[in-house]
């Protein structure tokens, strides 16, 4: 049901949606390795996804504190 004219950025762990439409990128987030306090993957590839300019943004599965930062991430779109 999305426009095939959209682009779609999706946002997983694992690769596991298979959209059709022609116009969709894909974040895979990573755990860091180091113990430095870092923000979340999630949030990180969410303020990268939208640094691509997306129609939409559809993201695998969200759990604990990235959720505050993807509510907030709206607020940095440039």
């Amino acid at each position: 049901m999305i426009d095939p004219s959209e682009r779609i950025i999706t946002i997983e762990d694992a690769a596991e949606l298979q959209l059709q439409q022609p116009r969709v990128g894909r974040l895979e987030t990573r755990i860091p390795i180091s113990k430095a306090r870092v923000p979340s993957p999630s949030a990180t590839s969410f303020r990268n996804a939208l640094r691509m300019r997306p129609d939409r943004i559809i993201v695998g599965e969200i759990r604990g504190s990235e959720s505050m930062d993807m509510l907030a991430g709206h607020e940095q779109r440039p």
